[in-house]
């Protein structure tokens, strides 16, 4: 799902029963593509009863480029996810803000339910194992 328009609210969106045998690239790549892209709200999002294998990690971002993409900030966002997804959030939120001067203006949510990655059940302690989780976006684990 990629998002190439600004100043949209698009909600509630449901993959349910889908089995990816191989992919080469990323299984599943949400994201609010460009940086001119503002005011995108995007909610609901819910993976369930997914089976993927897949050669790179998924990503998951409402803006590219984010600043929590790489290193000692990167870990940090991770640990709170495993804390409570909602901190990790909002450590993305704060980092975006920082760098870029401005208040983030795209914002994602997404649901996993019983979704299973390269053989492995994907859950709230090993989703980052799967997936690159940046840019204003939240990623929850139910079930």
């Amino acid at each position: 799902m990629e998002i190439e328009i600004g100043n949209a609210i698009i909600n509630n969106i449901v993959f349910d029963n889908i089995e990816i045998y191989r992919d080469k690239g990323r299984a599943i790549n949400c994201i609010i593509y460009g940086e001119d892209i503002t005011d995108c709200t995007v909610s609901g999002v819910v993976f369930k009863n997914i089976s993927y294998n897949a050669d790179m990690k998924s990503s998951l971002t409402a803006a590219l480029d984010a600043p929590e993409s790489d290193g000692i900030l990167s870990a940090l966002c991770r640990l709170l996810d495993i804390i409570s997804p909602q901190a990790g959030a909002a450590m993305r939120s704060l980092i975006q803000w920082l760098f870029s001067g401005t208040s983030p203006r795209n914002s994602m949510e997404v649901f996993f339910e019983d979704v299973t990655a390269n053989g492995t059940a994907v859950t709230a302690y090993n989703l980052h194992e799967f997936f690159d989780v940046g840019g204003n976006c939240s990623a929850t684990v139910r079930g």
